[in-house]
């Protein structure tokens, strides 16, 4: 009975395995690889059973058996092995049932003139015409592509206008940032501005520099001044502080003279005790208040060395301010002047050179195309001429191809060595540019 009930097992683990099997291989099984999810069953086993990958190495991890090689396998092969590895380990008499299935192949690849290149999720019976249809189908121009087209070219020249407006305003604050480097009363602006100094944006950029100059000026002035005169004030406090040091330094010496007379007068007895230490109280105070003003003169000192710290402090920040702020629009404008130098030739692209590819365009769309597909056998790498009907397999990369039977002549588009003069023709000196 239980030899019976054990090749029953061993049937149904046939049956499943071999409809684990993909259908797009009618010669031999599919061979499994790196990427394909499995799903195992061990039955009486649990722990065993689960979602599983095949890893980078080809191999599958399972508890208690450890790594088993499943690439290149096919799914009843590495249930066969599974089952043999699980008697050996746990000593069983029989070799325990166990399924594998394929729960999620390995992705395929597709490349070349389609809308969407990329990888994408394989499924059993995948032919190369629905491999290309996943991609989104061949490549073809849009229906708009005059429509875009014209949008380019409008906004290629606002784009060009707007670097203009960028270039002007950063030169004009590199002349102002100039200015306050080197100290200078007024903003020498540069000819590429003055000579246009009638054109209203230049006027505004030019008066808006003018009024930030002068904004920081007199800030700068009305912080100088007030540190000025926090210094003038301490040097008084000091001066003041000074005087009278000198005069209680006076005080205690004629007070220490006049002690020493006393006690003088006291040892011989021509004078009482009480007088000498009341003028001794007195000299304590006195020294008292002595060392308070000398406390008092070091802090006003000390207040007068903060002050003029400060303002180094304030030239300082400043300069270190205008060369960062000089560097930084130094940088902004050349990176402006290089994105203008680009943008004019994309407009002259846009303009002269796409309508020549729009017409290249239109003759590939009545070509078709050439399909290859690039496959991983037995560890070497086949390329495979295909037709729509050929079946694609896991990890197959797709290779889509349109070729002109007699190519686009290059003296059919437009010669690049006239761009920036055509740039100039079609945009003029300088398009107005709103503000």
């Amino acid at each position: 009975m239980v030899l019976k009930i054990v090749v029953k097992c061993l049937g149904a683990v046939l049956l499943f395995a071999w409809l684990a099997v993909p259908a797009n291989s009618e010669r031999q099984a599919y061979r499994l690889g790196i990427g394909d999810k499995l799903r195992i069953k061990v039955y009486e086993w649990p722990d065993l059973s689960g979602e599983f990958s095949v890893g980078p190495n080809g191999s599958v991890f399972l508890m208690f058996i450890g790594e088993i090689v499943a690439e290149n396998l096919s799914v009843l092969e590495l249930a066969q092995e599974i089952s043999e590895r699980l008697k050996v380990k746990a000593r069983l008499n029989e070799p325990p049932s166990t399924t594998v299935e394929v729960s999620e192949f390995r992705p395929f690849f597709i490349l070349g003139d389609v809308q969407r290149p990329g990888e994408y999720t394989y499924r059993p019976g995948l032919t190369v015409l629905q491999a290309v249809s996943l991609a989104g189908g061949l490549f073809r121009p849009a229906d708009s592509y005059m429509l875009r087209h014209e949008r380019d070219v409008i906004s290629g020249r606002g784009q060009v206008a707007l670097l203009m407006l960028q270039i002007d305003q950063l030169t004009a604050r590199k002349a102002r940032l100039d200015a306050e480097l080197n100290e200078l009363e007024t903003i020498e602006f540069p000819d590429s501005l003055l000579s246009r100094k009638h054109e209203p944006y230049v006027q505004e950029i030019m008066t808006e520099e003018r009024l930030l100059f002068s904004s920081y000026r007199e800030q700068r002035a009305e912080q100088l001044e007030v540190l000025t005169m926090l210094e003038k004030f301490y040097e008084a406090e000091a001066e003041s502080l000074a005087a009278q040091l000198k005069d209680v330094r006076a005080q205690v010496a004629s007070a220490e003279e006049q002690l020493e007379k006393v006690r003088q007068l006291v040892s011989r007895g021509y004078a009482p005790t009480p007088r000498q230490l009341d003028m001794e109280r007195m000299i304590v105070t006195m020294l008292g208040n002595e060392r308070q003003l000398e406390t008092n003169v070091l802090r006003a000192q000390q207040n007068i060395a903060q002050t003029k710290q400060r303002i180094l402090d304030l030239n300082r920040e400043r300069r270190n301010r205008v060369v960062l702020e000089s560097q930084q629009s130094q940088a902004a404008l050349e990176a402006a002047q290089q994105q203008l130098k680009t943008a004019k030739h994309l407009l002259v692209e846009a303009t002269l050179i796409a309508p020549t590819l729009l017409r290249r365009n239109q003759q590939e769309l009545a070509i078709e195309p050439m399909y290859e597909i690039v496959r991983r056998v037995d560890g070497a790498v086949e390329k495979i001429p295909a037709q729509d009907e050929v079946l694609v397999e896991p990890g197959d990369v797709v290779k889509v191809q349109k070729q002109l039977d007699t190519p686009l002549p290059l003296s059919a588009a437009p010669s690049t060595a006239p761009m920036v003069g055509a740039a100039e023709r079609l945009l003029g000196d300088r398009p107005s540019q709103p503000r």
